[in-house]
């Protein structure tokens, strides 16, 4: 039988250990003041962005949504991929980059190119704009530790679901069972907007678990999470 153990394999639940995860930007601003926002994003997008409406034209001809948006592309400087991205607004104040194109369709960008870029814009584009209009913006953190995806009740859990090794089988001890159960249920109870798959990621990036053991034990809390949610 093959097993994962915790201890003698020193997957230690190195907490302050992080991921890198996509950031997310927003800032709240009026829409029916759309030009004044228009006319500072311009003066203050200085080369290598700039305002591109050829490319605002084919993000709205492909929205039926009625968004309020205004486009943005780079040139591929400083390491930074050649890319578009645009701020967008559905019907509220608030304004959100809800992706980052590469400007070359071939291509995928990783979620560190991703995260260079947005930082890139917000740094050079939007934070000068947003302080002449005296409004602040929000940017989610670019790296997320094991505490941050969970309360520390299921983190508790979790950690004495692991203290007597996780065994990466088909049949659980009665045990593991249990404790793992326990783990579960403190997710469903504490943690309602939990991601299984950012929790696969840390075990396989931030903690070294071999990817069938991380995906072994993500499957098992979606199952049980799964079966909870469907009561």
């Amino acid at each position: 039988m093959e097993f994962c153990d915790a201890r003698s394999r020193n997957l230690g639940m190195e907490i302050g250990s992080s991921i890198e995860v996509f950031q997310d930007v927003s800032f709240k601003y009026p829409r029916e003041d759309l030009q004044t926002l228009r006319t500072n994003l311009k003066e203050k997008a200085n080369p290598p962005w700039q305002l591109d409406s050829d490319w605002e034209s084919e993000v709205k001809s492909r929205s039926d949504s009625g968004a309020e948006i205004i486009a943005f592309s780079r040139e591929p400087i400083d390491e930074i991929a050649a890319s578009y991205l645009c701020l967008w607004n559905d019907s509220s104040g608030e304004w959100r980059i809800p992706n980052v194109v590469p400007r070359d369709f071939g291509k995928r960008l990783t979620i560190c190119q991703y995260n260079d870029i947005i930082n890139d814009f917000v740094d050079l584009v939007l934070i000068p704009t947003l302080n002449s209009l005296k409004t602040e913006i929000s940017l989610s953190p670019r790296r997320l530790k094991l505490r941050d995806m969970m309360s520390a009740e299921s983190l508790n859990a979790l950690r004495a679901f692991l203290s007597e090794g996780f065994v990466c089988a088909r049949v659980l001890h009665p045990n593991d069972v249990q404790r793992l159960c326990r783990f579960i249920w403190s997710l469903y109870e504490h943690d309602a907007r939990f991601d299984v798959d950012l929790f696969r990621r840390w075990l396989e990036e931030a903690d070294s678990w071999p990817e069938d053991y991380a995906s072994s034990l993500a499957t098992r809390v979606d199952q049980g999470l799964t079966l909870l949610n469907s009561r």
